[in-house]
């Protein structure tokens, strides 16, 4: 909950007699949705290919603009070679590690800054992060995103 708007995220409402809605939320992190009858409905935000997952129950009576905070840690890490140096544009790939794998998933891959960097945003919980880039062997480690607790990886 760092205030940052979140877009490209999918948007799900449904219950009641309204039947299934969907919409993408925008660059602002702004959606609509239309026509939801009166009473109880289930919301569903997916963002990330799956990182970031939040869902509510809402209570629908009329128009209303609504606020949903999806809390968010930083990842951040550093690539860096056998002799410490840093390893820039290297493939950084993050896979949720569930308990049931047909809730497994991926982010989008990032890369590393001309100082090894990389850094994404994600929801509380355990991942699995694959470190490749051409010439170098692949690097692996398991990192848990906790609630209030940025975690920092090195790389190499």
């Amino acid at each position: 909950m760092d205030g940052v708007p979140l877009s490209a995220a999918n948007v799900a409402i449904w219950g009641g007699s309204s039947g299934f809605h969907s919409a993408q939320s925008r660059y602002d992190g702004r959606f609509e949705i239309h026509d939801l009858k009166p009473g109880s409905h289930h919301l569903s935000v997916v963002a990330s290919l799956g990182a970031i997952h939040q869902e509510h129950t809402l209570e629908i009576a009329g128009d209303r603009e609504i606020t949903i905070d999806i809390a968010t840690e930083a990842l951040l890490g550093q690539v860096v070679s056998g002799t410490g140096e840093p390893v820039a544009d290297a493939t950084v790939s993050v896979d949720g590690k569930a308990n049931d794998p047909r809730d497994s998933f991926s982010t989008p891959t990032i890369r590393s800054g001309e100082d090894g960097v990389f850094e994404t945003r994600l929801a509380a919980g355990t991942y699995r992060i694959t470190v490749q880039k051409e010439g170098y062997a692949p690097a692996k480690a398991t990192a848990e995103v906790r609630p209030g607790a940025a975690g920092a990886w090195r790389f190499g």
